[in-house]
């Protein structure tokens, strides 16, 4: 009987570490329809759900969400405590608008915005090509 006892505990701790502990995380964002990666690896757009395989095999995953006319927003995150058996089943991360960005989105692109009845030019970067001397002449695109 004590050999039966000690074969089953065992036999239960090789199965036991053989199989996967799944979990989904979904991930959103404000404004929604950033590009969300999860530790380098390109996973979709936001909200999306983030299908882990095997939750055993990580302790901690790092989560980045960007789209254009914002600054990147990057989190962290760590199992849950006190099992740290589970990672949080939502994550949110909202991402700020750019300092260029003014209060109608046009930034760094030039034109013109209206404040208070005075009319404001945004003028965009320079751009300078290494070996071209002078002023280059841009001709915009119509819109």
């Amino acid at each position: 009987m004590k050999y039966l006892r000690i074969a089953v505990i065992a036999l239960s701790t090789v199965l036991g570490g053989c199989f996967a502990v799944p979990q989904t995380i979904t991930i959103e964002t404000t404004p929604a329809g950033a590009a969300i990666s999860v530790d380098h690896e390109y996973i979709g757009r936001s909200p999306v759900d983030h299908d882990i395989k095997d939750i055993r095999k990580l302790n901690q995953l790092k989560i980045v969400a960007e789209i254009a006319n914002y600054n990147l927003a990057t989190k962290t995150i760590k199992k849950l405590k006190p099992q740290k058996e589970r990672f949080p089943n939502a994550i949110f991360l909202k991402l700020d608008q750019t300092a260029a960005l003014g209060a109608n989105g046009s930034g760094g692109q030039g034109g013109q915005q209206q404040q208070g009845g005075q009319q404001t030019t945004i003028q965009g970067p320079t751009i300078v090509f290494p070996g071209m001397s002078g002023t280059p002449t841009v001709t915009p695109a119509p819109q």
